[in-house]
């Protein structure tokens, strides 16, 4: 029996119990992820990897990354999904991971399995503590990649926007402001974005009012 405090309904309540529910609904929610996990592994192995990409999409609006996590998890801990039920989600698909050392995912599971307390936040130190150096490697180079991918993007979208002022301004038919509508967003569309492109329709309109 847990600590006893009134409520705001003026009742008793037993802290205890409240924990106790809150810790059994979280291990039948991880049991659950692993269990999907493990149908999802099967769906993708009969239906191959294009077709598992639709049927995710079409069944449950998903996207394959999603799936993921779950099929890591039923693939690096099913057999193990009693013990590290104990564990939040979050921290389960952080140790299921395939960047996740199987050093340290079986002496975390060890560690359980004998009944240790193993806090989730010692558990997602040694995770990132034992990250291999190539991995760290890769996200700064993703980060650099992404960081150089949107300079190009404003590159291209100030030189199509001047393509776009410049194109304009001299095509002006008597009587037809929708061919130099056409033109000028046909000019931008060739080169920008779904983003840009709105972009583009706001600034033509705006032309085309002061012809």
């Amino acid at each position: 029996m847990g600590e006893i405090i009134t409520g705001l309904n003026g009742k008793a309540v037993d802290l205890g119990a409240v924990a106790d529910r809150i810790r059994k609904r979280n291990q039948k929610m991880v049991e659950g992820v692993i269990a999907t996990g493990f149908d999802l592994l099967e769906a993708k192995a009969l239906l191959g990897h294009g077709n598992f990409g639709d049927w995710l999409l079409s069944e449950f609006s998903w996207t394959e990354r999603t799936a993921r996590n779950f099929m890591s998890a039923a693939a690096a801990l099913g057999a193990n999904r009693k013990c590290i039920s104990v564990l939040p989600l979050t921290t389960v698909y952080k140790l299921a991971a395939p960047s996740t050392p199987v050093e340290v995912r079986d002496q975390v599971v060890a560690e359980l399995e004998a009944g240790q307390a193993v806090k989730p936040a010692e558990v997602e130190a040694r995770i990132l503590a034992a990250r291999p150096v190539k991995i760290a490697a890769q996200d700064r180079r993703r980060w650099n990649d992404g960081c150089a991918h949107t300079k190009r993007n404003a590159k291209r979208a100030a030189v199509a926007k001047s393509d776009v002022q410049s194109a304009a301004k001299p095509i002006r038919p008597p009587g037809n402001a929708l061919a130099e509508f056409k033109v000028a967003v046909d000019i931008w569309f060739a080169k920008m974005d779904a983003g840009a492109k709105q972009d583009a329709v706001a600034y033509v309109k705006a032309k085309v009012g002061e012809a």
